[in-house]
């Protein structure tokens, strides 16, 4: 593994819902892509999906430069056995690890569509438990501009300068000139975002590497 390579080998985990999505890639160019929705059945196909990209492509984890994982929120029991699988994979190794927070992937995943669209910033949500979602804004270079809540989906309402980006379908009293529905994270999004990271050197510290699972707002009234 070159730390220096401008051309960096990264594989990409999602767990963070139903599906579960491994993406193996050389800067943002994907070389194999594996994807199942089942669930309760991540740490199954995490372990054989993995072993099933490197033997194709003739890769030994030692040649990866950088291993990405979604971060949250999402699903606790996909989150945490994600995580506990990457940190397995790094161990005792110089491979990087890179944080991917889902409403940004989310953000990401409809970035071209809000700037066709004329909009000036991104809605990205994502269903919560009992009616609620989990939303944060983000500006048109997918960078976040206020910090993530918890409110009910019935609450959620868009401007006209607005683009919503989320896993489900906005209410009928909202507007809903220009949005995007995204059943799941694509595995492009996944290996672009995790490549930006990598540029920036955006890289998790081994010994606080844990989930966002932002428990915390399931206590907060809205």
């Amino acid at each position: 593994m070159n730390k220096d390579n401008p051309t960096p080998m990264i594989l990409s985990i999602d767990t963070s819902s139903v599906n579960c999505t491994l993406v193996l890639s050389q800067s943002n160019s994907i070389i194999y892509q594996l994807s199942i929705s089942l669930p309760n059945k991540h740490d199954k196909f995490l372990a054989e999906f993995t072993r099933r990209i490197l033997s194709d492509t003739e890769t030994t984890i030692n040649d990866l430069d950088a291993i990405a994982i979604t971060s949250g929120p999402g699903s606790f029991t996909g989150l945490r056995i994600g995580f506990s699988f990457a940190k397995g994979l790094v161990i005792d190794s110089d491979i990087k690890l890179i944080l991917l927070p889902t409403l940004q992937l989310y953000a990401l995943q409809s970035l071209e569509l809000a700037k066709l669209s004329n909009k000036n910033k991104i809605l990205s949500a994502i269903k919560g438990n009992s009616g609620k979602c989990y939303k944060q804004y983000f500006d048109l270079n997918n960078n976040p501009v206020d910090e993530i809540e918890l409110i009910d989906i019935q609450d959620l309402q868009l401007d006209d300068n607005t683009f919503f980006s989320g896993d489900f379908e906005i209410s009928e009293n909202s507007n809903k000139e220009h949005f995007t529905k995204n059943n799941s994270i694509l595995p492009t999004t996944l290996s672009n975002l995790a490549y930006s990271k990598f540029i920036k050197q955006e890289f998790a510290d081994f010994d606080n590497f844990e989930p966002s699972y932002y428990q915390e707002f399931n206590f907060r009234k809205t």
